[in-house]
C-alpha cells in the first residue's frame, strides 16, 4: 500500500488455520506491509475499520457513533499502538461532550 486511498477503505484482513485472524498494516514507506495477528474476528473486523471510521467521522458527522469509535480505538491499542488509536477515542470523547 504505498499511496493512501482516498476514502479510504477497510483494511485487508484474513483468517489462515494454525494462525488465526490478521489484519494488514501498511507501512508509512509504503514497503514491507505486515500482517498483524489479533485474537478473533471482531478485532480484526474493527481495526480493519479504522481509517474508514477517521475518514466518516470528519466528512459524514453522525454517520459513526461514539461507541464504535472507543470498541475501534480499544482494540488498536491492544495490538497496535498508534495515532490512530488515540484519534478515535479522542473523536469518541468529542462526541459524548457534543451530547451532553
Amino acid at each position: 500500500m504505498s499511496e493512501e486511498e482516498w476514502p479510504p477503505k477497510r483494511l485487508p484482513v484474513r483468517y489462515l488455520e494454525g494462525q488465526g485472524w490478521q489484519v494488514l498494516l501498511p507501512q508509512a514507506n509504503g514497503n514491507n506491509d505486515e500482517w498483524l495477528e489479533v485474537d478473533g474476528e471482531d478485532d480484526a473486523r474493527l481495526i480493519a475499520r479504522a481509517p474508514v471510521l477517521r475518514y466518516e467521522y470528519h466528512e459524514h458527522p453522525g454517520s459513526v457513533s461514539a461507541d464504535e469509535l472507543d470498541r475501534a480505538a480499544r482494540a488498536l491499542r491492544r495490538y497496535w499502538p498508534c495515532l490512530m488509536a488515540r484519534m478515535l477515542a479522542r473523536f469518541a470523547a468529542d462526541m459524548r461532550t457534543a451530547c451532553d
